[in-house]
């Protein structure tokens, strides 16, 4: 630090005289981490310590250090987020909220999370996180360390934290840096390619207001996209070479940071015959596949055959093995939905077990779109109940005559058979639905579950 007053004098950083320039240590054998402004002071993240750097005015000694937190650090620097009420980051043991009075934890709820968060490979220098104002919502992407790649290191994964309610959710992206991006344009009444009724856009939606700060994310490819604030998943992966000639069919994506089993959509092929002369059309265009990982940079692709319910490694498809790939196509990952209850039995305080005769469920209505239902019993993951029933998916459609016309909202209900002391229900897609291009162009909100059981027979273990 400088000297009081003009910080340009001849002497103003000496530290050999009392009164003028300085430097003071923080009493700590660990390395800076983060250091971000809380009001008027610096809370600085150190390895395994949270303090903060306080000015005091004092003369020849202006700023003091002080410890927040014997116990909680900061271990990426750019995990830090700014609120009023203090700092998140994320540290070694734990995610945290620092002020200039304490340190405490923030994810009691998934207390083990922050463990999986991967180390190796400068994992820890991967995490990013910012904060969405209109969502209420915080973002920290991170890679994944129980992946079954052990030299995977680009961010594979997204922590969600809804600040407003307290909540938590994993997102499947590949985000390495988050950022905002302020629109110089906003929806005008001369505009050609926003109407009056399409769906996802209304004319007060503050995203299409110019220079509103929404969430833009960047991935491991360079590709750049709006975060949560479209629909459809736009492809971020770039195909660069395609190799026909094997079984099953390889493409070549440099850092494609997929595993075994994620499904893909293909867009924009563009094959030439072996000659180079005349472009041969492809089918294998606007089709969705399941990933087989073969190295860092190669994946092969398997289809969904939905009369035997298999994914097939030797489907046909056109062009020839002999065409040249000649570029431009690109590959969007479609995460899988996976929503789960916890363990519940509304008679556990009569010892008693319960019978499920089906759920109704409270959707936003679309126009098309579906969810698979799984029923977990007695706390198993591999006890499945329903099986005897068969259905396991749920429509959101509005059918009429049986509901309103125009109404927002409509219950669905699901013909569930279970019967144990505890059940657990899972929203997901199953293979069906994660091949139907309507699947992934429509949103489904799910607003409450309505469960109709009766009391079953004692708990006996």
């Amino acid at each position: 630090f400088s000297q009081i007053g003009d910080p340009t004098a001849v002497d103003a950083w000496r530290s050999d005289q009392f009164g003028k320039g300085g430097f003071i240590d923080a009493p700590v054998n660990e390395a800076i981490v983060s250091a971000i402004f809380y009001k008027n002071t610096l809370i600085v993240g150190f390895e395994r310590s949270t303090w903060q750097l306080r000015y005091v005015g004092e003369y020849g000694l202006p700023f003091i250090w002080e410890r927040i937190s014997s116990d909680f650090g900061t271990e990426s620097t750019f995990s830090s987020v700014l609120f009023d009420d203090g700092v998140f980051s994320i540290g070694d043991k734990a995610i945290v909220q620092s002020n200039g009075v304490n340190v405490k934890r923030l994810d009691l709820e998934i207390p083990d999370t922050v463990f999986s968060f991967k180390n190796a490979l400068q994992g820890t220098q991967r995490i990013q996180g910012i904060r969405d104002f209109k969502r209420e919502l915080v973002f920290w992407g991170y890679v994944e360390s129980t992946d079954t790649q052990p030299d995977q290191k680009f961010p594979n994964r997204v922590l969600v934290y809804n600040y407003r309610n307290q909540t938590w959710a994993i997102f499947r992206d590949n985000v390495t840096a988050f950022g905002t991006l302020q629109s110089s344009t906003a929806i005008t009444w001369d505009s050609t390619d926003i109407f009056w009724d399409d769906e996802d856009t209304t004319w007060d939606d503050p995203d299409e207001q110019t220079a509103f700060p929404f969430i833009v994310a960047g991935n491991q490819e360079g590709f750049v996209h709006e975060y949560g604030y479209i629909t459809p998943d736009d492809g971020s992966l770039s195909i660069t070479a395609v190799d026909l000639t094997v079984s099953p069919i390889q493409l070549t994506i440099v850092n494609h940071n997929l595993v075994d089993g994620e499904i893909i959509f293909i867009d924009g092929l563009q094959f030439l015959d072996a000659a180079g002369t005349s472009v041969l059309s492809t089918d294998l265009n606007d089709k969705t596949y399941q990933v087989n990982y073969v190295d860092n940079n190669t994946i092969a692709i398997l289809k969904w055959n939905s009369t035997d319910k298999i994914y097939e490694s030797n489907f046909t498809f056109t062009p020839v093995s002999t065409a040249i790939y000649v570029g431009g196509a690109t590959a969007a990952l479609y995460p899988v939905l996976y929503v789960q209850t916890k363990d519940f039995n509304p008679f556990q305080q009569k010892g008693m077990q319960m019978k499920m005769s089906y759920i109704d469920f409270l959707m936003d209505a679309t126009p098309s779109a579906a969810m698979t239902v799984q029923l977990w019993l007695n706390s198993s993951m591999s006890v499945q109940g329903n099986l005897l029933v068969g259905n396991n998916e749920v429509g959101t459609a509005l059918d009429s005559p049986y509901y309103v016309p125009q109404s927002q909202y409509a219950w669905h209900r699901f013909f569930a058979t279970a019967f144990g002391q505890y059940v657990r229900i899972v929203l997901t897609y199953d293979d069906d639905l994660m091949n139907l291009p309507e699947t992934h162009k429509q949103l489904w909100t799910m607003n409450a579950i309505n469960l109709w059981v009766r009391q079953g027979g004692r708990i006996n273990f």
